[in-house]
């Protein structure tokens, strides 16, 4: 495509490039012209194609909204008929790339009143083609309202606009003409038609960066070069023409896109440089771009040289931009332009002087410059600088050695020198010594292209040694010269006294004979023994030819003279002056008012303070000094080291003056104090008091250091009492270490009080000690530590101890006896639902509080209910003003209507709710147990089922191993209860009085199981015989009382199953005899019972019993049982006969 793109260019830009020049200007698109008319569609491929040659955004603009006139659409209009109308009446092709085929459709529409027929021209270019689609009939004919349709095919060669149409002809001779059009939104580039690089340097490259945005649709782009006789590589990625590079070579914007075009300029030769591009739009359109850059050389030229101006010096102190500050040039030339040389005036060390130089850059591109000084071998003269003779010229410049520590600046020292600026640079001669100083300043450039380089040499520049290039050279020259002053009057005498301490000045002048201004510094005279010597002001500055007056201040610090030569330093001088001087100095007076300091007795360690006034009978202001002189002695009692300290040690006294100093006495060793207290004043001692004291230590110690306790316990305090005695006259403090040392004292717990206070002279004080142990054991040693101020050693005392842990005892008994075993036994004879008490005495036989915990193991009472109030009791007697014969009837459902022993029936079914049959209370499960304290403990056994129970009581005591106490518990009595009577006597069945051989009579007895187990019950009948001396030997083989089987009378509850027998696995196949009291003849006549075994369930309280009498004759039978007795009396007082029968039963628990 890019191929066809450029082949469509070249062929009309030839043509087209001498109307193209002032493209700039035109704002209106042209049509190209072609073989034929104007508008009229071309037959070859390349004529199709439109260039636009707009260079600017306005006219692609105009050409983008401009429309597109087809000369066929101005015949069509004079054609038109009314027969037919095309829908659409224009075919265009908007969105289309090359090579690919589009459709559309067309549709003609007979909108006359008969028949019509139609014949289609073909378009007269490749690029669009047509077919049928549909036709109503196949003569041809289209009937009125009818309609045919054709597709419209476009297959474009490239991206250009294409017009054409489609002649529609009908068999009367009218026609109609349907316009076919290609045509894609255009793209509107913003790059400029000049695009201009500026300036820079021959043999340099400069590359600037275009921002090329497109407003239009989306389009191809690249660049071409007009005339171009070899073809441009595709394939590389930027275009050359010329000095100029522009990439990249081609390019793609979206509506809206923005890129960055580069362009590198880059000349071989001087001066303006001017080339053709154009740029190609993917449409055919053709921009034409004009590239523009011109090459120069480095131009810099001095223009003057004057003296430095007042601003320009302060800018060039504080380092600011002198070209920054307008002023007005005055020209003052010292030699040649094309050589300049700045000679500086003479000047003292130190003194800068200035000079400035203006310069200018004659090319058009900025220039990096840096200003570099070299100290020249030999001297050249100014005019050899300008003779020919490159080369020895060249070789004499370029041997000099760089000047790094140079008396001449300049500033600016480095920078940019802009295009056709002119710069101003000032120069500065700056020298610590004196002499004479010469150097070359060289302006040096850089990045200078090798082209322009070798250019710019043929102009008078210069190529350093170094390599460096230099566009401007400058000789500087300047000279030093030594600094001198002048002391009126040249000695200084002060022979009749200066007063001690006293401050006095004299006065003199200086003069400065020089041609600069000289800064002086004095330096002052200090003697630590004589006096101090100084000037005021100690510094300055003398400028040329004037004089200045100062004054030398004395102060004398010891009577005596001084004879000395006082130093005045000169700025940038080595040699300092000097000014001679001669001064006697008076002696100071002072006195002390007291003659002697007393400190008295007291304590090593403690520090005592008086008062030394001190009083000054000069009149001058005096600086003093306390010090103290030991006095040498052979007694060994007396101290030979300071122990005096001042609060202020030095002071200053006023001119007769006095002053209070508070002189502290802290001696380190005991003994005497005999010294003498100094006070000095300029290093010599006018005064001396006597200091004495007297410093002692005092002793202290334990009236008693071991401290036994033979019987502690564990966690128990022990309280004792320490006496601590001082046996001198100091009193004292002491303080108790709360760490204890020796091998017990992780085990003892100590504590003193008060732990820390005074004690006086000769005094004995009681201390309160409190020890307590954590481990049993004997303890040896817990040492404690007393530290007394005043002595080295503290004083030590030792607790020892046996300590014994906590124990306790156990014993037993029934309220009245004590048991010999420790063991609750409640006996063999207890009876069902019958409280049994025993009694546990615990002791605790050591000083120990202990914890008491108590708790049985397998027959643990329930929680009791709460006991009812006095008010609830039956027997509580309530309140009433009048009392009543008559009470309203008990409620049985009400508690408080209950009588005691239903309260403690309901009491013991409460504790025994866990259906264990037995349980043991205690009354107290936990208690407190005080040291040595004993404690009883009732534990209270209740049942509601027969046997022997037994059990542990586990006693639990914090610090000790449990201790388990057995517990023995056998109950009698049975839990069945018979319902016919509330009582506990005999219960009668009566059957009443029938007559013989009559109906069986039926009694019902109820029974209910107390007891939370299953009890199995075998009924037994015999008749009665009184006869209490007979006895029965009862023998049996295995179980007594089988289980009986299947078909025999078994009594259960309807739907419970029957109880099962756990003893028959117990019964031994052997034969036992039991001895009984006779209880009568067995026999199941002329009573029976039903059934004759049965299980009373745990859960079904009541059991029914079915209880036949066949009475045969008239009879008196009596039925008793071994453990309850059932007697009935069924005949009357006419009886003549009566039979006994007894009822039996045995009670297994299930």
């Amino acid at each position: 495509i890019e191929a066809e793109q450029l082949a469509c260019a070249n062929d009309n830009i030839q043509s087209r490039l001498e109307l193209r020049k002032d493209c700039i200007a035109e704002t209106e698109n042209r049509p190209i012209k072609s073989q034929g008319r104007v508008g009229s569609v071309p037959s070859d491929r390349s004529s199709n194609r439109r260039i636009s040659t707009a260079t600017s955004t306005n006219q692609l603009k105009t050409l983008k909204t401009s429309s597109f006139t087809d000369p066929t659409n101005a015949n069509s209009q004079s054609d038109r008929c009314s027969f037919f109308v095309a829908e659409p009446h224009e075919i265009l092709f908007t969105n289309y790339q090359a090579g690919k085929t589009y459709e559309l459709p067309l549709t003609l529409r007979n909108v006359s009143t008969t028949s019509q027929q139609l014949r289609i021209l073909p378009p007269h270019t490749s690029c669009f083609s047509i077919c049928i689609d549909h036709f109503p009939n196949v003569e041809g004919f289209i009937a009125p309202g009818m309609h045919c349709c054709y597709k419209v095919r476009f297959t474009p060669e490239s991206l250009a606009d294409y017009a054409d149409h489609i002649k529609v002809v009908m068999h009367t001779g009218a026609s109609l003409s349907v316009p076919l059009k290609g045509m894609r939104p255009a793209p509107v580039l913003s790059l400029s038609c000049v695009l201009d690089c500026g300036f820079c340097f021959t043999g340099s490259v400069k590359t600037i960066s275009i921002e090329c945005s497109n407003n239009g649709g989306v389009g191809n782009f690249l660049f071409h070069i007009p005339k171009a006789e070899c073809a441009v590589d595709n394939e590389s990625s930027s275009l050359q023409i010329g000095a100029f590079i522009i990439s990249p070579l081609k390019f793609h914007l979206s509506p809206g896109d923005t890129t960055k075009i580069q362009l590198s300029f880059s000349p071989v030769h001087e001066g303006e440089h001017l080339e053709d591009l154009n740029l190609v739009y993917d449409n055919c359109y053709v921009q034409c771009i004009q590239l523009r850059g011109i090459a120069e050389h480095v131009d810099i030229r001095c223009l003057s040289t004057r003296l430095s101006l007042a601003h320009e010096i302060a800018a060039f102190k504080a380092e600011e931009n002198i070209n920054n500050i307008v002023s007005e040039h005055s020209s003052e030339t010292e030699g040649t332009l094309e050589h300049p040389v700045i000679i500086f005036d003479p000047t003292n060390p130190g003194q800068p002087i200035f000079k400035t130089v203006i310069m200018e850059n004659s090319s058009n591109v900025d220039v990096q410059f840096q200003w570099r000084l070299y100290r020249p071998l030999t001297e050249l003269p100014p005019s050899s600088l300008s003779q020919p003779g490159g080369s020895e010229l060249l070789l004499a410049v370029s041997s000099t050695i760089e000047s790094k520590c140079s008396a001449f600046s300049v500033k600016p020292q480095h920078g940019t020198f802009k295009a056709g600026e002119t710069k101003i640079f000032v120069f500065c001669f700056l020298s610590d010594k004196a002499g004479k100083y010469e150097d070359l300043a060289h302006l040096l450039v850089f990045n200078i292209p090798e082209l322009c380089l070798k250019a710019s040499l043929k102009n008078g520049a210069l190529l350093l040694s170094n390599g460096q290039f230099s566009a401007v050279s400058i000789q500087l020259h300047g000279c030093n010269e030594h600094y001198s002053l002048e002391f009126t009057p040249p000695v200084i005498s002060i022979l009749e006294g200066v007063p001690f301490g006293a401050e006095v000045r004299k006065h003199f002048k200086i003069f400065n004979p020089n041609n600069s201004i000289v800064e002086y510094s004095w330096n002052s005279y200090a003697d630590n023994v004589m006096g101090i010597v100084t000037v005021d002001p100690p510094t300055g500055s003398i400028v040329p030819g004037s004089v200045i007056y100062c004054e030398l201040v004395i102060r004398g610090m010891q009577e005596g003279l001084i004879l000395a030569n006082l130093l005045c330093s000169i700025k940038h001088s080595d040699n300092p002056l000097q000014l001679h001087m001669e001064i006697y100095i008076q002696p100071a007076v002072v006195c002390a008012d007291v003659p002697s300091l007393d400190f008295g007795l007291f304590p090593l360690g403690y520090s005592r303070a008086l008062q030394l006034p001190i009083r000054s009978e000069t009149k001058a202001t005096l600086q003093y000094e306390l010090r103290q002189k030991l006095i040498p002695s052979q007694d060994k009692d007396y101290m030979d080291c300071p122990c005096l300290s001042f609060a202020a040690p030095r002071g200053e006294l006023q001119p007769y003056g006095n002053v209070s100093v508070t002189v502290e006495c802290k001696p380190e060793v005991i003994g005497r104090l005999r010294s003498q207290l100094e006070i000095v004043v300029g290093n010599k001692a006018v005064r001396c008091v006597e200091v004495r004291a007297e410093v002692q230590r005092p002793i202290v110690h334990l009236q008693n250091c071991w401290i036994h306790e033979p019987g502690a316990y564990v966690q128990t305090k022990v309280v004792k009492q320490v006496i601590i005695v001082n046996e001198t006259f100091i009193p004292t403090q002491f303080t108790w270490s709360s760490q204890l040392l020796g091998q017990s004292s992780k085990y003892c717990e100590l504590q003193i009080s008060p732990p820390t206070g005074r004690i006086g002279s000769h005094e004995s004080l009681s201390l309160s000690l409190t020890a307590k142990w954590s481990a049993e054991g004997v303890h040896p040693e817990a040492v404690a530590t007393c530290i007394v101020q005043g002595m080295e050693n503290p004083l030590f005392l030792c607790i020892s101890a046996e300590v014994f842990g906590i124990s306790v005892h156990y014993s037993v008994n029934d309220g009245t006896t004590e048991s010999k075993s420790l063991c609750l036994n409640f006996g063999s004879n207890n009876s069902l639902r019958k409280a049994s008490t025993m009694f546990l005495k615990v002791t605790n036989t050591s000083a120990i509080q202990a914890s008491l915990s108590l708790h049985v193991i397998h027959f643990p009472a329930s929680k009791p209910p709460t006991p009812p109030s006095a008010q609830q009791m039956p027997d509580c007697p309530t309140p009433r003003r009048n009392k009543q014969l008559l009470h309203r009837t008990v409620n049985i459902s009400d508690s408080a209507s209950r009588s005691k022993d239903q309260i403690s029936s309901d009491y013991i079914s409460a504790l025994l709710r866990e259906g264990r049959g037995a349980c043991f209370f205690i009354d107290t499960a936990s208690a407190e147990l005080l040291p040595f304290e004993s404690k009883t403990i009732a534990i209270t056994a209740y049942s509601d089922m027969w046997g022997e129970y037994k059990d542990e009581l586990i006693c639990e005591v914090k610090g000790l191993a449990s201790v388990s106490i057995p517990i023995k518990y056998e109950v009698i009595g049975c839990p069945i209860l018979f319902q016919t009577t509330a009582s506990a006597g005999q219960t009668i069945l009566r059957f009443g009085f029938h007559t013989v051989d009559s109906s069986p009579i039926h009694r019902v007895i109820k029974l209910k199981n107390s007891s939370p187990f299953e009890i199995r019950i075998d009924w037994e009948m015999f008749n009665s015989i009184q006869d209490d001396k007979m006895l029965d030997l009862v023998h049996f083989c295995g179980n007594p009382f089988p289980r009986q089987q299947i078909g025999q009378h078994v009594g259960t509850e309807e739907g419970k199953p029957s109880m099962s027998d756990d003893n028959s696995t117990d019964c031994q196949p052997s034969f036992r005899v039991i001895l009984k009291p006779h209880e009568g003849i067995r026999a199941d006549d002329p009573f029976r019972i039903y059934p004759q075994q049965m299980v009373v369930f745990l859960l079904i309280l009541v059991q029914c019993i079915s209880i036949i009498s066949c009475v045969s004759v008239a009879s008196s039978t009596w039925t008793r049982c071994s453990r309850h007795s059932i007697s009935s009396n069924n005949g009357n007082s006419s009886c003549s006969g009566s039979r006994n029968c007894l009822l039996c039963f045995r009670l297994l628990q299930h």
